[in-house]
């Protein structure tokens, strides 16, 4: 009884790490646009947003909570880059000025009309400053009380859809739902920031009392039950937004698309609250990510730079790039995390399917085969042309989101053969 308890309170504490504000803006996008195929579209979604977060989180457990770890089987250099490319993109990046401009955009469309971003995101970056070098407790304590109070609105506003629905679906006429909704999952970032913040999970089990193979065990079950309730919170929001899909929302902004759909289940004074609990919950996170970027970069530069500079730093780029808005912001992130997510989800089974993949000469491969998105679009500023998009399209749309798949086992078994050294030190 005891250690279902504790399996139950792991996952729920596994499931506030990755149960961001700023997520919730992509779900009814994707109901949005599949319409009555709304339930292969939650497929496609709760698959990166959902299933590679928690194998991610296991993979890294495996390899004692450390990215850099699971990047030596290729090389130090190679660990040590993608491990800055992931804290880049989960901090001050995309992750951050995303929560940022969602608050002002939430303010905006609920309570405050045409307020400008810089007046927003400059209080937003204002207490972030603040509440990332005060010791204080107040942040903490605001922070246990946001999930509940957000959990609860969103179930509220889940059962009202499911009860009485804004409408009903339209049929979905286009092709390649599952491929476009798994590349939407990118946006969540989760699956990124499993692999680093891996080590903090893993010392919650170690404080438990957990070791070994039993750590393992309570990692699979906690991440079970982590994941089954992000994919009833996805599934709820992607199936809203397919409610809606014949409301003529087509045209309106991410958030102007979750404001809208919650007034049409809750009225205006849900739609306030959820604003309300979502700007808190993106403040929460912004400060919890400010920290945790402040600090590793203060660790990279081995102290020369002290935390206080890097956290005024990162406040300064990421109020700077948040006055972008949030779908600009996801407009630059999709082609930086179409490159990065083939490298993170190969890495992850690579590490899983250990017992199989054992020479260091095919995890190159791998890595390499899944690195092709993205060397093709670095390529393509200079060249004018992307060799691997024209790739895709030899396939269904579907078929083509993973086609950096066939690189990377081609790459995978082709290096299996070659005689590289297995100390990825030499």
């Amino acid at each position: 009884m005891k250690r279902n308890r504790e399996i139950i309170i792991s996952g729920f504490a596994l499931f506030s790490m990755f149960f961001g504000a700023g997520n919730l803006i992509f779900p009814p996008s994707v109901g949005l646009e599949a319409g009555s195929h709304w339930v292969t579209a939650t497929l496609g979604f709760i698959a990166t947003a959902v299933g590679f977060v928690m194998l991610g989180v296991l993979a890294a457990i495996k390899r004692d909570g450390s990215l850099i770890n699971m990047g030596l089987k290729v090389s130090r250099p190679f660990a040590q880059i993608f491990s800055f490319l992931i804290v880049l993109c989960i901090g001050p990046g995309l992750a951050i000025p995303r929560t940022g401009a969602t608050t002002h955009e939430l303010i905006e469309a609920s309570l405050l009309p045409n307020i400008p971003a810089y007046v927003i995101c400059g209080i937003f970056f204002a207490l972030v400053l603040y509440f990332s070098l005060s010791k204080g407790k107040v942040i903490d304590i605001l922070g246990a009380y946001l999930t509940p109070a957000l959990l609860v609105t969103l179930a509220v506003i889940i059962i009202a859809t499911i009860v009485a629905p804004p409408g009903k679906p339209v049929p979905y006429t286009g092709s390649g739902v599952f491929g476009s909704s798994f590349e939407k999952g990118y946006q969540t970032m989760d699956c990124l920031a499993s692999l680093m913040f891996a080590s903090v999970i893993m010392a919650n089990f170690e404080n438990q009392g957990h070791r070994g193979e039993d750590l393992t065990q309570v990692a699979k079950k906690a991440a079970i039950v982590a994941g089954l309730g992000l994919t009833l919170i996805y599934g709820g929001l992607v199936y809203l937004g397919a409610t809606v899909s014949g409301a003529g929302y087509e045209n309106l902004s991410l958030v102007e698309l979750l404001i809208k759909t919650t007034n049409s289940t809750l009225g205006y004074w849900g739609m306030v609250v959820l604003s309300a609990a979502m700007s808190l919950a993106c403040l929460t996170t912004a400060i919890g990510l400010i920290v945790t970027c402040a600090n590793y970069f203060r660790d990279m530069t081995k102290g020369k730079i002290s935390y206080t500079i890097w956290v005024l730093i990162l406040v300064f780029v990421s109020f700077f790039l948040s006055l972008g808005g949030v779908d600009y912001i996801v407009k630059v992130s999709g082609p930086i995390l179409a490159g990065i997510y083939p490298v993170a989800i190969t890495l992850i089974l690579a590490t899983l399917l250990d017992p199989i993949v054992k020479k260091r000469s095919t995890y190159i491969g791998l890595v390499l085969g899944a690195l092709v998105p993205a060397i093709s679009q670095i390529l393509s500023f200079v060249i004018k042309t992307d060799y691997y998009g024209q790739f895709q399209e030899l396939f269904s749309e579907n078929v083509g989101t993973f086609a950096w798949v066939i690189f990377a086992l081609a790459l995978g078994i082709l290096f299996s053969f070659l005689p590289i050294k297995e100390n990825a030190e030499a």
